[in-house]
């Protein structure tokens, strides 16, 4: 007897709405749906071309951490010769055991005036005949904390 009950309030809950009105509300419904399964279709898309843009950025900066390691290794611990080695980078500033290189955006060398990122590299030479240890640290311009890190070691000469 209930579920008689129960169809009788249906039929008079929909007796209420004319065939223009439920038509207009299930146009609306559809309406509302697709506004939203697109809002988020474009913020899917603008957050993925995000992440792409910052793993390229991410993939520059190994492949110039690998290229850096390299010449360090082939100067010997000697920071003026890895400085001579990196000629293109002529705003480079050396300390004894510290190198700083500038790049641009497009992470073309550049000067101390006008980078995007920096890579500070920290030499600690081994003592008693252990293994020199380097540190590559990348920098954005006005940030203190590094956001790509590489540390290795070379046998001291």
């Amino acid at each position: 007897m209930s579920r008689i009950h129960t169809d009788g309030n249906r039929s008079k809950l929909l007796g209420r709405f004319s065939g223009k009105t439920r038509a207009l509300i299930i146009l609306i419904a559809i309406f509302v749906f697709l506004v939203t399964a697109l809002a988020v279709s474009i913020s899917m898309f603008l957050k993925s071309d995000h992440l792409a843009s910052q793993a390229e950025m991410l993939d520059r900066v190994v492949r110039e951490t690998d290229s850096l390691a390299e010449v360090l290794k082939a100067s010997d611990g000697d920071m003026t010769a890895g400085a001579q080695l990196l000629s293109e980078h002529r705003g480079a500033e050396t300390g004894e055991n510290s190198l700083t290189l500038y790049y641009t955006a497009n992470f073309e060398p550049s000067s101390k005036s006008d980078y995007k990122y920096r890579a500070a590299i920290l030499l600690t030479p081994g003592k008693d005949g252990r293994c020199d240890t380097w540190q590559i640290n990348w920098f954005v311009k006005g940030e203190q904390k590094s956001f790509y890190k590489l540390e290795f070691k070379s046998i001291a000469q």
